[in-house]
This record gives structure tokens, C-alpha cells and sequence, in this order.
């Protein structure tokens, strides 16, 4: 009886296993096919340096790519932010 309980809990655990990893391996071919190549994008035209894309690069390194890009991206905007903040608006005339 317990030698089935162990049997069917490893049976379990396995299948969640799988599962999760199917999931992981779907969302970050989503990744690649369509938030990487927004973020290259934006942040060729914001003038940050983008390598070439690598064909060979895994689901994990498009992940990584892309967290990067994003982070370089948000860093660029908070610089801008900070010193369009600090700038004096003109004055109206009298």
C-alpha cells in the first residue's frame, strides 16, 4: 500500500516537473518571437549598441537578452527623465 502511494506521489511530482518546463520552454520562445526583436528595435533607435542576434543562442539566453535590452532601455529613460526634471522653464513675459 505505501510502496503505490510512493509510486503514485513520484508519478505526480514528475508529471509537474514536465509540465513546468514545457510552460518555461513556451514562454520563452514568446520571448524570442516577439518581445526581443520590439526591444533590438527600440533600442537600435535610442542608439544603444545591439550585438548581432545569434541563431544558436538557447531559450534561456533570449530570456537574458532580453532582460538586458529592457533594463538598458529603462536606464536610458530614467537618465532622461532626471535631466529633462532638472532644466528651468522659461520665463513668460511680462
Amino acid at each position: 500500500m505505501l510502496a503505490l502511494f510512493a509510486i503514485g506521489a513520484f508519478v505526480a511530482l514528475a508529471g509537474a516537473f514536465l509540465a513546468g518546463r514545457a510552460h518555461r520552454k513556451a514562454l520563452s520562445e514568446q520571448v524570442r518571437a516577439a518581445i526581443l526583436p520590439y526591444l533590438r528595435r527600440r533600442a537600435a533607435q535610442s542608439g544603444l549598441e545591439v550585438q548581432p542576434e545569434d541563431p544558436r543562442a538557447g531559450a534561456a539566453d533570449s530570456v537574458r537578452e532580453a532582460c538586458a535590452l529592457a533594463q538598458k532601455l529603462t536606464d536610458l529613460e530614467r537618465r532622461d527623465l532626471a535631466l529633462g526634471a532638472t532644466m528651468e522653464m522659461p520665463k513668460l513675459p511680462k
